[in-house]
């Protein structure tokens, strides 16, 4: 799994390590890039905050560039707004069944028929199953509808203040939540 933003410093380091942190024994694991990434940019102290908060540590994290070998690897890419599933569309057009913005995969991931499969099973069998799943969310793409669009983006809380810092956070947290309990048991 690969999450995406501009810079990764804010969106996507805080989804990956979120991801990551919370998945424990699950061999699920997410990785993270910029569309615009400077490695010389640190992550803020906001959002070092709102992941000690949450029990893990990014202190370690430097922004990275997302790259199209990045994307093909990926099992599936969660971009923070429409214009970065976009832009690593532009680059990488095959990725379409797998690339969506977190809060449309989230929403998807309500749509999706399943049952929730067993942490417990073999490494093969998730990746089985979990991209049995990213099929079928991106076979109802056309449910989430057109208009819904404009709610698709996690605020960018770069050099904002803390709230938006906040609210970023708990936009990501709450998205990642929402399709892991559809998947996971």
């Amino acid at each position: 799994m690969c999450f995406v933003c501009t810079g990764n410093v804010c969106r996507s380091p805080l989804a990956m390590g979120y991801l990551n942190d919370i998945t424990g024994d699950i061999p699920v694991r997410a990785e993270s890039g910029g569309t615009g990434a400077n490695p010389e940019v640190e992550v803020p102290q906001e959002i070092l905050d709102i992941a000690s908060s949450r029990g893990f540590d990014l202190s370690a994290h430097r922004p990275r560039a997302i790259t199209v070998d990045g994307i093909n690897e990926a099992d599936l890419v969660l971009t923070a707004t429409t214009e970065q599933r976009s832009e690593v569309l532009s680059a990488t057009p095959r990725a379409l069944k797998k690339t969506f913005t977190l809060k449309e995969f989230a929403r998807l991931a309500e749509l999706v028929e399943w049952e929730p499969v067993d942490s417990f099973s073999s490494a093969e069998n998730l990746v089985q199953k979990c991209s049995a799943f990213v099929a079928e969310a991106s076979s109802r793409r056309s449910q989430v509808g057109r208009d819904a669009e404009a709610d698709l983006d996690i605020v960018d809380p770069y050099l904002q203040d803390a709230a938006v810092y906040r609210q970023t956070g708990e936009e990501v947290f709450m998205a990642i939540d929402q399709f892991l309990r559809k998947m996971f048991r």
